[in-house]
């Protein structure tokens, strides 16, 4: 069977990729924006894999179609922050961010010297406000962080002895910081006059522009960083006429503040609520469109007629099982399906040993419950036993804790999504027809996540 993986993609232009149909949820918030006062700040909220990059892009090309048609001027402008996480100023990259967008849009670029004379001005000040040596070091003891103790000496001998400069640092710092947020303004109302302006667009009133940053991936950097990154919007860059959009994780915010208050009191959720002034979360995947994406992503990497026609059955099945297993992280779904074809490929001329429920519950099962799936590779009968005990998950009785001291493994972080999953667990332990018996199917499934 000839077949290739991709690359876990977003969906990004085509509404008719929107197989797990987000477009509604997308609709929302696009309808949200167009009616919010400026400064504002959003949250698309979710855990990893379930479609914020898709959501935004799709947000990001509507946004785009409405201002190419002129029906409306909220100008979508794309930021990675997992790209950038090393830098020391977050706020750097962003500016360049802006500045590659407007580029984007204008052609004759030497009619636009207000532009760059700004974002020099915004460059500089941005510089001035994170560079004070001195105000770090303020900082640091203000907010509690551990300084060596011959540091501390140091920088109390300077304030004795200087204590006219320290308030002349400590001045110069808020007055630049000030400057930021409103050089930082001003950029925004030179870009919105300059597309005014401008006659490759239909924008012709300057104060309905709206500038919509989209920012990515916050829950792929560091949890300090991702902490800096919200930091540094809410005290510098929001601003009139300006709305971020951030895709996040709040599991990640809430370590992160862990992190960086540790040993204090901080709530994440409430300081969460500091940052973004609303939150959507990522609605899950309808249930029933699982199977018709699984179907979509098999016709994209089968590459034989001959063997989608002899498969067909099989990634159906696999689908229902998805389905039945309430499985549907679209991320998730995707690695496992490349696991299910790889063990297709590889077992071609055997498959009939294999019952394609069993299979599609083992890969689940060592893919992301591997401590689970280990107990499953030692024998039959422990096949059989803990089968039997996965299988009242859910059920008031369930004792987690017998569990865990029976099997010698932890459930108790899982266990709130093991039991919405119970379906995952119906295993078939016949070995009629010549299929292999349970603990072999499991060890042929383990063997392939060694290899891929």
């Amino acid at each position: 069977m000839k077949m290739r993986f991709l690359p876990d993609e977003p969906i990004t232009k085509e509404q008719e990729e929107d197989v797990l149909e987000f477009g509604e949820f997308v609709e929302l918030l696009q309808n949200s924006i167009y009616n919010t006062e400026t400064p504002f700040v959003y949250g698309v909220l979710g855990d990893w894999g379930v479609g914020k990059t898709s959501i935004l892009r799709l947000l990001q090309n509507q946004l785009a179609k409405d201002v190419q048609n002129g029906t409306r001027s909220f100008i979508p402008i794309w930021f990675n922050a997992w790209q950038y996480e090393n830098e020391t100023n977050l706020i750097y990259p962003l500016l360049y961010a802006i500045k590659g967008d407007y580029i984007h849009r204008f052609k004759e670029l030497d009619k636009a010297k207000s532009f760059w004379k700004q974002f020099t001005d915004v460059a500089l000040t941005c510089t001035v406000a994170f560079a004070d040596l001195g105000l770090r070091v303020v900082t640091k003891q203000l907010t509690g962080e551990a300084l060596k103790i011959d540091e501390v000496a140091k920088q109390l001998e300077m304030v004795k002895e200087n204590p006219g400069k320290l308030e002349g640092i400590l001045s110069e710092w808020a007055d630049q910081v000030a400057g930021l947020r409103g050089a930082f303004e001003g950029l925004l109302e030179i870009y919105a006059g300059d597309l005014a302006m401008w006659p490759g667009t239909k924008i012709r009133d300057k104060d309905g522009v709206r500038f919509v940053i989209l920012i990515d991936d916050l829950d792929r950097c560091l949890p300090e960083t991702t902490i800096a990154i919200l930091e540094c919007i809410k005290n510098y860059l929001t601003v009139k006429n300006c709305v971020f959009i951030l895709g996040l994780n709040p599991g990640v915010i809430y370590q992160g503040i862990r992190v960086k208050y540790k040993g204090l009191e901080v709530d994440g959720r409430e300081y969460l609520e500091k940052i973004l002034n609303y939150s959507f979360y990522v609605p899950e995947p309808k249930l029933n469109k699982v199977a018709e994406f699984v179907t979509k992503r098999f016709e994209t990497l089968v590459l034989e007629d001959e063997a989608r026609t002899k498969y067909k059955a099989h990634f159906a099945e696999f689908g229902r099982i998805l389905e039945e297993c309430r499985f549907n992280n679209p991320r998730k779904i995707k690695r496992i399906l490349n696991r299910y074809l790889f063990f297709i490929s590889k077992n071609e001329k055997d498959l009939a040993k294999y019952p394609n429920a069993n299979i599609v519950r083992w890969i689940l099962l060592a893919e992301y419950f591997p401590g689970l799936f280990q107990l499953f590779l030692k024998n039959n009968q422990t096949v059989s036993t803990i089968k039997e005990e996965l299988r009242k998950i859910g059920e008031p009785a369930f004792d987690v804790e017998g569990f865990e001291k029976k099997f010698g493994i932890s459930i108790k972080a899982i266990y709130p999504q093991l039991s919405r999953m119970g379906k995952l667990f119906d295993l078939d332990l016949s070995t009629t027809g010549g299929k292999l018996d349970p603990a072999a199917q499991a060890q042929e499934v383990f063997s392939i996540t060694r290899l891929v």
